[in-house]
């Protein structure tokens, strides 16, 4: 009797335990992206979990300190009382070492502009070797590559935000003469030759074209939004299809 009371009140015990701890049961993470960080409080209030700021993130298109991202994602089934990791958006953009685009090619520094989270500012030419950056302008102070190179070996490295634009100043070529450049997109292939006929142009055909006279320029390089006057004779490439979705009309500028 003594026995079988022990194991009734052990199991009555953990029973008890179980109801109070919740043991076996989940829940839904619920969602906090979008949640300022002053209403967290009140949001986690009757959810049975916590929640912990475990870094920031500058977007420059996002409110500061709204959260953006979180582990575990909404939705996903957790234990009672799981701490939910959250990431809200920084007041200020983090600052970098300023990369050095002078030296490099335009395609080159307009790709590295991009993968260190910095903005395309202006692009303007000069006399110089074509096709090559000379200089790189940042808040109104032009920087060339002897100039970043001495800066960062003297271990005071060029320090700007991100999300700033840099302006880059371009080689056109000696004794080249500047020229209007514009959009072609969404023209035949024949017709966007013939309005850039002051240019050297590289057809690259999209892959299984059957007919070169049916295709259309969906893009081209250098990118008419960002540089509007090119050196005559410089290279340009065009990117043509028989596929009309690829074609963005808004890119399209027929009166140039």
């Amino acid at each position: 009797m003594a026995l079988g009371s022990l194991v009734l009140v052990l199991f009555l015990f953990f029973q008890f335990l179980g109801l109070l701890t919740h043991h076996g049961e989940m829940i839904p993470v619920p969602d906090f992206k979008g949640k300022k960080l002053g209403q967290l409080e009140a949001f986690i209030e009757d959810k049975e979990l916590s929640y912990a700021i475990i870094d920031s993130l500058y977007l420059p298109e996002e409110e500061p300190g709204i959260v953006i991202r979180q582990d575990p994602e909404p939705g996903i089934a957790v234990k009672h009382n799981r701490t939910i990791y959250l990431y809200v958006s920084s007041k200020m953009p983090p600052q970098i070492e300023m990369p050095q685009f002078a030296d490099r090619s335009l395609r080159q520094a307009l790709s590295m502009i991009e993968s260190y989270g910095l903005k395309q500012g202006k692009i303007s030419f000069e006399s110089g070797d074509e096709g090559a950056v000379l200089r790189q302008v940042v808040n109104g102070k032009s920087y060339t590559a002897e100039e970043i190179k001495s800066a960062k070996a003297g271990g005071q490295p060029f320090l700007i935000k991100k999300g700033t634009p840099v302006s880059l100043v371009v080689g056109q070529g000696s004794g080249s003469m500047l020229t209007d450049y514009f959009s072609v997109s969404g023209m035949a292939l024949s017709e966007a030759l013939n309005r850039l006929s002051s240019f050297s142009c590289k057809v690259v055909f999209d892959a299984g074209i059957s007919d070169s006279l049916s295709c259309k320029v969906y893009r081209q390089y250098p990118d008419p939004a960002i540089v509007k006057q090119l050196g005559q004779g410089s290279n340009v490439s065009l990117f043509v299809t028989e596929d009309d979705a690829k074609i963005q009309p808004d890119k399209i500028n027929p009166n140039d």
